[in-house]
Parts: C-alpha cells; structure tokens; sequence
C-alpha cells in the first residue's frame, strides 16, 4: 500500500480486468462487503464455487483461480484466487462508506 492508502502492483503484474472489478466495487461499499464475503466463504473452505460481479465484471471464484469476464467489451482473464483475494482485501481499506 502506498502512503495515499492506494495498492501498489508492479506494472508487470497489473491485471485490467481485475482493475475495472475493483473500480467498480470500489464505488458501492455493500457490494464490497458482498464480495469480501463470497471470498471469504472460498477462502474458509465453506464453498468451492462462488459467483461474484459488477455492473461490468462477473467473476466466478474458486479455491484456485478468479476466473474473470467482461459483461460488454468481452475479454476475459484468470489470476490465482490469492492474488484476488488480497487485492479485494487492500481494496476494502479505500472503499467510501456511507457516513
């Protein structure tokens, strides 16, 4: 995390899809939360398949890989579940609530 409490990627290993997911959860704080606990419920080992997504990005989660698909512009694009999972996790830190 950089000081502006902005996650900080290495330009090589910058994924735009999940970059457009976070920017668009980054904008409503309950589907963060959502997708916090859809996350989680992998991570737990309580569920071995969830779907989670945005208004642009559906994402479908497993204890391996957050396979990624763009709802209007196509393209797709796969990263482990860790990585998802702590991206979503520094993103929660930047996220406006309501107050």
């Amino acid at each position: 995390m950089s000081d502006q409490l902005r996650p900080e990627l290495p330009d090589d290993q910058y994924d735009p899809m999940l970059g457009t997911f976070l920017w668009d959860v980054g904008t409503d704080p309950d589907l963060c939360l959502r997708v916090l606990y859809h996350t989680a419920q992998i991570w737990q080992r309580r569920s071995r398949r969830e779907v989670v997504g945005t208004e642009g990005v559906s994402v479908l989660l497993t204890p391996d890989h957050a396979d990624m698909e763009h709802r209007y512009l196509g393209g797709s694009s796969c990263i482990p579940f860790s990585e998802f999972r702590s991206a979503v996790e520094e993103h929660w830190v930047v996220v406006p609530t309501a107050g």
